[in-house]
């Protein structure tokens, strides 16, 4: 269980995109409030809190073709994501 707060939906899934724009305001607010994310290890929940603070929302991926994605799972059962498409 997480313990610390969070401020909204993290940006979880298997891939996510962050277009220029977004990832330059991701960038300065992580240089103006270094203190809000020290500590944090979870990646997905600080791009959700900072895109949050700075006005975004997120849209879950509905399909992983749209970014040149394309999702398998291994014999193993983890997700993998790779470059281009999958062929059996």
């Amino acid at each position: 269980m997480y313990s610390r707060p969070y401020c909204g939906p993290w940006a979880e899934g298997d891939a996510y995109y962050l277009g220029a724009g977004v990832m330059g305001k991701l960038v300065l607010s992580m240089i103006r409030f270094p203190a809000q994310f020290d500590g944090e290890y979870y990646a997905d929940k600080l791009v959700g809190d900072a895109l949050m603070f700075e006005g975004y929302t997120l849209m879950p991926i509905t399909n992983y073709a749209e970014l040149g994605l394309a999702c398998t799972v291994s014999s193993d059962g983890a997700n993998i994501l790779v470059d281009g498409s999958v062929t059996a």
